[in-house]
């Protein structure tokens, strides 16, 4: 849609609206006149939090559109953000007005003149004063250019939404995925929490089955399950909570902010889909189901007929009985095969790392069509490491464990799966991946592709605890690919699979001068697409470690040749996916390495008992050994039948893990370096005890930036330990210490230069469950950005410890908002 045509947010209401009595707008002006009117509030409410979903990515956060503007920093920041480009020079500490102002102008010269959005009705005079309708004007503007007019949405025709208004073309999407549910506006047809149910069915078939059966006197607990889902599994913020959605006085604006974010929403991996048969809905006919008329031994046919939800989804599954490894013995040969499509053996390498932590280089033998044998002698018994890595980056499924000796343990959770046909697929072509499953010991191993067609598995037993899948789709969709062992998933199964049309056009693309490594954050990262005449609408989306996901932007350069630029905001491993009407190009997704490749997973260790055995109720700990592991993103996950309390902090050797469940039962613990599952993670930890399980399935996790540790940073850190601490001595500050918002990020720093040598600890206690979700990152010098989310109103308690000893305020009493 030409943004110099988007509807401003004054002439919105009256140039969309359907048909309406004057009745209606009586009504609507009574409102208008509140103040405080819910439908206002819940109208600030929500343009603050989509304000907020992006300037995280830029550490930055409004806690009030009225007054946070006015400085023009954080408006700089939302529309850097959004248009992927850098604004021109500006006060970076603005203390008089005439600096505000010329901030504010900045922003809007900006919009107007480089992005083409036409701006009415306001100035730099009205944000600086704090001029809350226009201020909301001015951001209902940034919604309908950025999330709702410019992106091209999955399933929809490029020239076709360029007629439609916003509101049009929204409405028209959510009816042609919803075509037997009656939606015709974003107010009341929503009230009853039933709809958003509907539409996160039809977003990810199998996550939300049972919607319709859910009852309408119920609405705030349906739209919440409902909206739960859609954040977990589909990455959509809240940015309207249950209760607004069910008030009668929802406006269109804020519900449209909230669902222009689904259809362009991707499932993630592991998503608990279920699926919902309505045996009614199945009609057979034909001659072979006839009373009369087939004859013995002669071949008749007759048709069964799928209709209703579960429709079009059909699932090929095979079944194979896998036999326990040989053991082997110090001295015999130890032999790996994988299959690495896309890799060629010059950029191939392979170490393996003894229990002992001695490392020396693999045996790589090329058997040809991008298979290897990868081979080394142990010297010892125990578990080893083989880390294989393509151009200096781990393959999917590495570093791979490998016990010389008999194995310890075995299971579902010791089996991994990688290769390219777990990301993406193509028509008629195979998608391959390996299962490595020697160390899960003997069982069955059940492989499934469930889609809008029934595909073909083969299976390649490698006879060495290796196998090789490959399997082909007759028709394009969204597939599931679910790999079991002894009847349980393996870790991050089932995975979701895009299965695009025939390459077509998009096979003629190439990339030129993009740089693979040696980028960093916050620096522009940029490289050009030449199309060979091709013809179709290019996009580029960039997914960084922590899984968050942009769109890049694309310059035009002249005929046929584009150039694609991103600013990266993390340290780590980043995804560029680059398609053509939809469809990637070959190669896609591209890997880059953000940031120096210190850091390596196979390097890391974990030990305790907690990895293995707890009681619920009671903490459980294990350590995570980082020494010379380099420094990287830890990100510990804990999935069980309850949520946990964590803590993570560090010690001298890495970082002790602290948990505590609430039920018993089964917890896998996930422990993940630079984005990569380190040796023998996941872990199977057996809970005993009382307590009552929450749901089949709770998430936990903690995310740690660690530091380079090695034996001499040991050696350092045991000697400062002789030196007191003084915990009265520490400075906080952040509006993170006295105020959250339920389901975004709170921020506040942590200043102990002052106070001598501890460790921080930091807790956030709410009503039922402790927070879930605390990130501590060291800046260097003893000082430390604590971030956290709560998702539950009610009283929390936040705790800030300097070893031992509460820093002054602690513990600090949160208002939830």
């Amino acid at each position: 849609m030409d943004s110099n045509n988007d509807n401003n947010y004054f002439e919105y209401e009256e140039a969309n609206e359907f048909d309406r009595t004057e009745s209606d707008v009586d009504e609507e002006m009574q409102r208008e006149l509140a103040e405080d009117a819910p439908w206002k509030r819940i109208q600030q409410n929500t343009f603050t939090r989509w304000a907020n979903e992006h300037l995280k990515l830029v550490n930055k956060h409004i806690n009030s559109l009225e007054t946070d503007l006015s400085d023009g920093l954080r408006l700089i920041g939302l529309v850097e953000v959004l248009s992927h480009k850098q604004l021109p020079r500006h006060n970076k500490r603005p203390n008089f007005i005439s600096q505000k102002l010329e901030n504010v102008s900045v922003a809007l010269k900006f919009l107007e003149e480089v992005e083409h959005i036409k701006i009415v009705n306001i100035d730099a005079t009205h944000i600086v004063e704090g001029k809350l309708k226009l201020i909301l004007g001015l951001i209902w503007t940034l919604i309908l250019h950025y999330s709702i007019s410019m992106p091209l949405w999955e399933g929809e025709e490029d020239p076709g939404h360029h007629d439609l208004s916003p509101k049009q073309r929204l409405l028209g999407w959510i009816q042609s995925k919803l075509p037997d549910v009656p939606i015709s506006n974003f107010t009341t047809d929503w009230n009853d929490g039933r709809a958003i149910g509907a539409l996160v069915e039809a977003c990810a078939p199998g996550l939300y089955p049972d919607w319709a059966e859910k009852d309408p006197r119920n609405a705030r607990q349906n739209a919440k399950e409902a909206m739960d889902l859609a954040e977990q599994w589909l990455g959509v913020p809240q940015l309207i909570t249950p209760e607004e959605m069910t008030n009668p006085r929802i406006d269109d604006l804020s519900m449209m902010t909230y669902l222009s974010q689904y259809p362009n929403a991707k499932l993630k991996p592991g998503a608990p889909l279920r699926p919902r048969l309505n045996p009614t809905r199945v009609r057979c006919y034909g001659k072979g189901i006839e009373p009369r008329g087939n004859q013995a031994q002669v071949p008749t046919r007759f048709t069964v007929r799928v209709g209703g939800e579960g429709a079009g989804r059909l699932t090929e599954r095979i079944t194979r009985e896998q036999r326990a490894a040989d053991v082997t013995h110090v001295g015999s040969q130890c032999e790996l095969s994988l299959k690495i499509p896309g890799t060629s053996p010059f950029d191939m390498a392979a170490t393996v790392r003894s229990p002992l932590g001695l490392s020396e280089d693999c045996e790589i033998v090329d058997l040809d069509d991008c298979c290897y044998s990868i081979k080394f002698v142990p010297k010892e018994m125990g578990v080893h490491t083989v880390s294989v890595k393509h151009k200096d980056l781990h393959i999917p499924g590495s570093p791979f464990q490998f016990t010389v000796g008999p194995l310890t343990e075995g299971g579902a959770h010791k089996v991994h799966a990688g290769g390219p046909g777990l990301i993406k697929g193509e028509v008629d072509q195979p998608g391959e991946f390996n299962i490595y499953t020697r160390e899960a010991g003997a069982g069955g191993l059940s492989i499934a592709v469930e889609g809008p067609a029934k595909a073909e598995i083969d299976f390649q037993d490698r006879k060495d605890g290796s196998c090789g899948v490959r399997y082909i789709c007759p028709e394009p969709g969204d597939y599931q690919v679910a790999i079991k062992f002894n009847d349980e998933h393996i870790p991050d199964s089932p995975f979701s699979v895009f299965v695009s049309a025939a390459l077509g056009d998009a096979r003629k693309l190439t990339l030129h001068a993009l740089k693979e490594k040696g980028l960093e954050v916050n620096k522009l990262v940029s490289f050009t697409v030449q199309y060979n005449g091709a013809q179709g609408k290019l996009e580029a989306l960039v997914a960084a470690p922590s899984g968050a996901e942009d769109e890049a932007h694309i310059d035009y350069l002249d005929e046929g040749h584009y150039a694609v630029r991103f600013l990266p905001r993390e340290n780590g491993l980043h995804w560029v996916h680059v398609r053509l009407d939809g469809i990637e190009i070959p190669d896609s997704p591209f890997r880059l390495m953000v940031g120096q490749m210190t850091a390596e997973p196979a390097r890391v260790h974990a030990f305790g008992n907690g990895l293995h055995n707890a009681e619920s109720g009671q903490p459980a700990e294990f350590i995570i050994n980082t020494m010379d592991a380099g420094a990287g993103a830890l990100a510990v996950t804990i999935d069980g039948p309850s949520k946990v309390a964590m803590d993570c902090k560090e010690v001298d050797e890495g970082y002790k893990v602290t948990y505590t469940p609430n039920a018993p039962g089964n917890y896998l613990i996930s422990v993940k370096f630079a984005g990569v599952h380190i040796p023998s993670s996941p872990y199977k930890a057996t809970v005993t005890g009382t307590g009552r399980a929450q749901s089949a399935h709770e998430h936990s996790s903690v995310v740690v930036e660690t530091v380079t540790k090695s034996a001499t940073t040991n050696q350092f850190s045991a000697m400062m330990r002789r030196y007191s601490s003084d915990a009265s001595k520490v400075l906080s500050k952040g509006n993170g210490l006295v105020k959250a918002f339920r389901g975004q990020k709170s921020t506040f720093t942590v200043d102990c230069r002052d106070a001598g040598t501890n460790v921080l600890m930091v807790g956030v206690y709410g009503p039922k469950y402790p927070c879930e979700e605390v990130n501590i990152k060291h800046l260097g010098n003893q000082q430390y950005q604590v971030t956290y989310v709560v998702k539950e109103r009610g009283d929390y308690m936040l705790v800030v410890k300097w070893g031992d000893e509460h820093i002054p305020g602690s513990p600090f009493k949160l208002a939830i908002v």
